[in-house]
């Protein structure tokens, strides 16, 4: 008996000894990929949403009589929307357009939002405090998410990665805490982006005034800006975003699309 013993305890020590070596032998972004999936799982197994979203009503077009939009009364449900968006093309950001770390951040949480569940960024619940009729992350029980919905969850956290990563999408610190409560940034972000195929900026600024302004420019890529920050009363031919927001109150900015073309490019 005793010897039977020790072969199983051989037995299982050899399993949990190739389990353990097989992650050495994986990408580190694919071993980061499943780490999401787990915590994304975890999540899923706690907080109790719903996995369709309710109808709401798409972005208005732009006119393209004014570059300037002052978003006084973005669309409610845009987050919402934008997460229809991904699910329809198999959860890929590229194709569904998210270009930005915060975009990313917000729409990932969309489930949670349509569940009236808990979010755990504070700055993205006060976000869908905003922008998700009846919100309130009071919705308490048993989870019903289905496994798809939380892979697509995981798979944004992957990509808002990436773009921290690979793209210029690099702000001064408080800059997108502040984006990320903002419904008004949220909508030039999603303007900004909306038709781009790839990653849509060049050279990207921001900054936190000491009046408690907190701004970004975002540039077109291959696109050389001639004037400095925010600091003229000029639109610099190269501007492709512009947000600016106080501490409190609504984020004001612009969105110009199709920045003029270099020589060469």
């Amino acid at each position: 008996m005793t010897g039977s013993k020790r072969l199983l305890a051989v037995g299982i020590l050899l399993l949990t000894g190739l389990g353990c070596s097989s992650s050495r032998d994986k990408a580190p972004e694919q071993v980061a990929a499943e780490n999401a999936v787990t915590e994304e799982k975890s999540d899923a197994e706690e907080q109790p949403v719903e996995d369709e979203s309710p109808a709401v009503k798409k972005s208005p077009a732009a006119t393209g009589k004014s570059p300037t939009k002052k978003a006084a009364l973005p669309p409610k449900g845009e987050a919402v929307t934008a997460w229809s968006r991904l699910r329809a093309v198999g959860c890929d950001g590229k194709l569904a357009g998210v270009w930005t770390p915060v975009q990313a951040m917000i729409i990932r949480e969309a489930p949670r939002a349509i569940g009236n569940g808990p979010i755990r960024d504070t700055r993205v619940r006060v976000y869908y405090e905003q922008a998700h009729e009846g919100y309130d992350g009071t919705h308490q029980g048993l989870l019903n998410l289905e496994r798809d919905v939380g892979k697509c969850m995981a798979r944004m956290m992957g990509w808002e990665e990436a773009l921290r990563e690979t793209t210029s999408w690099a702000l001064e610190a408080g800059v997108e805490g502040r984006l990320l409560q903002s419904v008004e940034a949220f909508h030039f972000l999603q303007e900004a982006t909306k038709d781009a195929k790839e990653y849509p900026f060049g050279v990207v600024d921001s900054g936190v005034e000491t009046n408690g302004r907190t701004w970004v420019k975002a540039y077109g890529k291959g696109c050389e800006p001639t004037l400095d920050g925010m600091g003229s009363q000029e639109i610099d031919p190269c501007l492709r975003l512009e947000i600016s927001c106080w501490s409190t109150g609504p984020c004001t900015g612009q969105v110009r699309q199709g920045p003029p073309a270099q020589a060469g490019d």
